[in-house]
C-alpha cells in the first residue's frame, strides 16, 4: 500500500494533535440555540462527542461528555431536570458546570461528591447559535463577535435556521436513499441522484 499523501498534522483534529490543540484555542459553533432543550442531544466537535441540553431552572445551555464519571454510561439517556442532568444509571446529578450534586445511591448521600466532577466545557448563547470553547482554561479567549451576525436581523436568522433544517433534512434523505440502493445491490445513478437531491432542496419546508 502506498503511505498516506495528506498531512495528518493539518487535518487530524483530535486532542493532542497539532491542528486539534491549535483548533481548541478558539470559539466554535456547536448547535443551533433550539438544539439545547431538556432532551439531550449528540453533538461530534473536532472528534469529540459531546451532549448539550439545556436544564429547566437556567436559561444557559450547557455541555459535557457524553460518559458518565461514575461508570460510564452515557448521560444521553440522562434525565434533564431543574439543576441539571441526572444519570439513569445510578441517579447521580451533574450541574451545567460537572459539579456532581447528588449521589442517591452512596452512603450519606454521597459524602464525596464535592470531589467528583463531569468533564464539562464553557458555553456561550449568541446569534442563536451555541458556542463551546474546547481548550485550557487559562487560555480561553473572548467570544469575538461578528458583524455580519450583528446587523443580521432576527426574521433573516429564522431564514437561515430554516435553511439549516432543511439542508440537513436533505442530507439524511439522500443517505436513507443510498442505504436503500445498497441494501438492494444496486447503485443510485449519478445524474438520477442530483436531481433527487435538487428536487428535495427545491421543496417546500
Amino acid at each position: 500500500m502506498k503511505p498516506s499523501a495528506n498531512r495528518t498534522e493539518l487535518t487530524e483534529v483530535g486532542r493532542g494533535t497539532p491542528m486539534g490543540e491549535l483548533l481548541r484555542r478558539y470559539w466554535h459553533p456547536v448547535g443551533l440555540a433550539a438544539d439545547a432543550t431538556d432532551t439531550p442531544r449528540k453533538v461530534r466537535v473536532l472528534g469529540e462527542d459531546l451532549i448539550l441540553f439545556r436544564d429547566r431552572q437556567r436559561p444557559a445551555p450547557a455541555c459535557c461528555t457524553p460518559r458518565c464519571c461514575h461508570r460510564g454510561t452515557t448521560l444521553y439517556y440522562g434525565k434533564v431536570e431543574e439543576r441539571g442532568i441526572r444519570c439513569c444509571y445510578h441517579g447521580w446529578l451533574f450541574d451545567v458546570e460537572g459539579h456532581c450534586l447528588e449521589q442517591p445511591c452512596e452512603p450519606d448521600g454521597g459524602a464525596v461528591r464535592d470531589k467528583v466532577r463531569q468533564p464539562w466545557y464553557p458555553v456561550q448563547e449568541r446569534y442563536g447559535l451555541i458556542f463551546a470553547y474546547l481548550g485550557p482554561p487559562e487560555k480561553k479567549p473572548v467570544l469575538p463577535r461578528y458583524e455580519c451576525l450583528e446587523s443580521m436581523d432576527e426574521r433573516r436568522v429564522r431564514r437561515g435556521r430554516r435553511y439549516l433544517a432543511s439542508a440537513a433534512a436533505g442530507r439524511r434523505h439522500s443517505l436513507q436513499l443510498a442505504a436503500a440502493f445498497r441494501e438492494r445491490g444496486r447503485s443510485l445513478p449519478r445524474a438520477g441522484a442530483a436531481r433527487l437531491v435538487q428536487r428535495r432542496r427545491s421543496s417546500p419546508t
